[in-house]
């Protein structure tokens, strides 16, 4: 049995996508010791770092508003940026995965433990976080138990599934939701762009029942994109501005909504600095 990463990055305007994977297979290598398949538009240029990159063109057209800490300025200021949201290559995860059991990662999801191994060796075809909490304590993501008050959300950052026929029929079902959104979106009462985390949800709860997965991962931490990681020390921890605030995490998986804080300078140097 072959176990391995997938990542999907693909290139923008306002976030370097190519970046922050390779910051995020770097602490995968670090921590988990997985090899890494790349999803993506282009040969990346620190290909070494990669046991397979499959190339793929992007057809999305959709485009997404986020609210983001300038980390720029030394005041507190808010940078809203529109940006192309191409995340339609994530369906296809399982038929793309050259491993037998394939832990599929956000490329802003970053890996501080080797907590991800222990459900990788669990008997169970598909796994994936229920819940969010807000690392900053604020409570942030409290309102996404549900869709629109229609069925409970999962969260496709971080997902682990091998290739049997309960995988297959749930990524089936995912792809069948994104070809034809417009319909869903209806029934789920969504009035945004395509969303991962939408169609995972409605094609795992349908296909179990119309319940949540009884087997799930633990709940995933977020930070929000009104805060910004400062530093990233050789003990892992992660020193986070909160609105002015300074906190410390330590040894802990991350999912990052500020990809501005990611591909900058001094993370890329911090990450080399852990991992090196």
């Amino acid at each position: 049995m072959t176990t391995g990463v997938v990542l999907h990055a693909f290139g923008g305007d306002e976030f370097d996508y190519y970046t922050i994977a390779d910051n995020c297979t770097k602490l995968v290598t670090k921590f988990l010791g997985l090899p890494v398949t790349l999803v993506t538009d282009k040969e990346p240029v620190n290909r070494s770092l990669y046991d397979q990159v499959i190339l793929s063109a992007s057809l999305a057209t959709w485009s997404r508003t986020l609210v983001v800490r300038d980390d720029t300025s030394s005041e507190y200021k808010e940078k809203t940026m529109k940006y192309p949201f191409k995340n339609d290559t994530r369906a296809l995860s399982l038929e793309l995965s050259p491993y037998d059991v394939t832990i599929l990662l956000d490329s802003d999801y970053l890996v501080f433990n080797s907590e991800l191994l222990k459900f990788v060796t669990l008997d169970c075809d598909f796994l994936c976080p229920w819940f969010a909490h807000d690392i900053t304590g604020k409570g942030g993501y409290e309102g996404f138990r549900y869709i629109n008050g229609t069925i409970p959300q999962a969260w496709a950052t971080v997902v682990i599934f091998n290739k049997s026929i309960a995988s297959r029929a749930i990524f089936d079902y995912w792809k069948l939701i994104q070809k034809n959104y417009e319909y869903y979106q209806a029934l789920m009462l969504i009035n945004s762009h395509f969303r991962n985390d939408y169609a995972l949800s409605l094609a795992a709860h349908t296909l179990n029942g119309c319940r949540p997965l009884d087997e799930k991962l633990p709940p995933m931490m977020m930070l929000p994109a009104r805060n910004y990681i400062e530093k990233i020390d050789t003990n892992k921890n992660i020193i986070i501005n909160c609105m002015d605030t300074i906190i410390k995490v330590s040894n802990t998986n991350l999912h990052v909504m500020n990809k501005l804080c990611l591909q900058s300078q001094s993370i890329c140097q911090d990450i080399d600095a852990l991992t090196s």
